[in-house]
């Protein structure tokens, strides 16, 4: 394990643990693993944007419209209001 208040490389840097408690990235940040986190936020200039699908286990909430080009799917679902073409 590396424990560090702060890490900067301009190469690499390897270790099976390392505990950083702030990370500030001007690039990309990638990784070959699982990346845990309680928190994904944007700056609210840009969108999140994910290439591959989510599979969520817990309540989607949202305080704006939720839209889909596709198919939308549900086993069980609670509406005051449906807006749309054929169901």
């Amino acid at each position: 394990s590396l424990l560090l208040d702060s890490i900067s490389a301009t190469t690499s840097v390897s270790s099976s643990t390392i505990i950083v408690t702030d990370i500030t990235a001007s690039g990309n940040i990638s990784a070959s693993g699982t990346v845990i986190a309680n928190n994904f936020q944007s700056d609210g200039q840009d969108q999140i944007t994910v290439a591959d699908a989510f599979n969520i286990t817990g309540s989607i909430t949202s305080s704006g419209d939720i839209s889909a080009s596709g198919d939308m799917i549900a086993n069980t679902g609670s509406f005051n209001i449906i807006e749309g073409g054929v169901f």
